[in-house]
């Protein structure tokens, strides 16, 4: 996974009077890609914005520090005594998992607030084809899956009685930002392969324009506010480049139902 330097470097913001309290979330995603959540909500002037750790599921030990830490207390425990208020999540096949009504219901258990998102991420496609994608297919193959993950969370959300699973849609911006990498309008990249890894993690991993991307994303459905606007100092990316991604981020997320946002 790419690093997070400068992550750390976001210069906290008075707080607005409406700004929305802070979230206490559990995660099962990119680290780089949390990194970047993080200070943006500190950038924000968020009070209360809480990183519990990372959690393969409900009732393994979270883990904090990279993973080189285990807490006692695992994402079910937590939720008992009602101190979880999100859950963040990802995973490669994500349009399946994972379990998606068993932690909406575990984290009710302990909170009427909680709400869990799972992104709907890139699709994995070879690395060597992927300069030479069309756009079309690439958005035409992720709303195939994406519609299979609304359908799934539709039926949970329906059977809990409310809306407690959303979906980021994140895949979605990635392809916008490929589209203006095409058509030459991202500054500072000129093909859609370096938006992510090189070589073989490259079908899985991206770079930082694109972890910081999904920052954005997540940012903006969790805490349904717009990034655009706030500062946040970062290595190898340009205040043009962080006005891009969050324009695209607010855009894509705004204007997706399953997402949340109320205006």
């Amino acid at each position: 996974m790419a690093g997070a330097a400068g992550a750390e470097d976001a210069k906290p913001q008075p707080a607005a009077k409406d700004a929305p309290p802070g979230v206490r979330y559990v995660y099962k995603t990119n680290g780089t890609v949390i990194s970047y959540f993080d200070a943006i909500a500190k950038s924000a002037g968020i009070s209360g914005h809480k990183n519990l750790g990372s959690g393969k599921d409900l009732d393994q030990p979270l883990a904090i520090d990279s993973g080189r830490k285990k807490l006692e207390d695992t994402p079910r425990t937590l939720m008992k005594k009602g101190e979880v208020d999100v859950w963040l999540t990802t995973d490669a096949a994500w349009a399946e998992k994972p379990d998606l009504k068993e932690f909406g219901t575990a984290g009710l258990a302990g909170n009427p607030n909680f709400r869990l998102y799972q992104q709907a991420r890139f699709l994995v496609e070879k690395v060597e084809e992927r300069d030479n994608s069309k756009i079309a297919d690439v958005q035409a193959a992720l709303d195939k899956q994406r519609k299979r993950l609304e359908v799934r969370v539709d039926a949970i959300n329906k059977e809990i009685g409310k809306p407690v699973v959303f979906i980021v849609p994140v895949g979605d911006a990635i392809v916008k930002l490929r589209e203006m990498v095409v058509d030459g309008k991202f500054p500072g990249v000129t093909k859609q392969s370096e938006l992510f890894m090189s070589g073989y993690k490259g079908a899985l991993h991206a770079e930082k324009h694109v972890n910081l991307l999904t920052a954005y994303c997540n940012y903006a459905a969790i805490y349904q506010k717009s990034p655009v606007g706030l500062k946040l100092e970062m290595k190898d990316i340009t205040e043009e480049q962080h006005a891009i991604l969050q324009k695209l981020a607010w855009e894509t997320v705004s204007q997706y139902p399953h997402a949340g946002v109320k205006k």
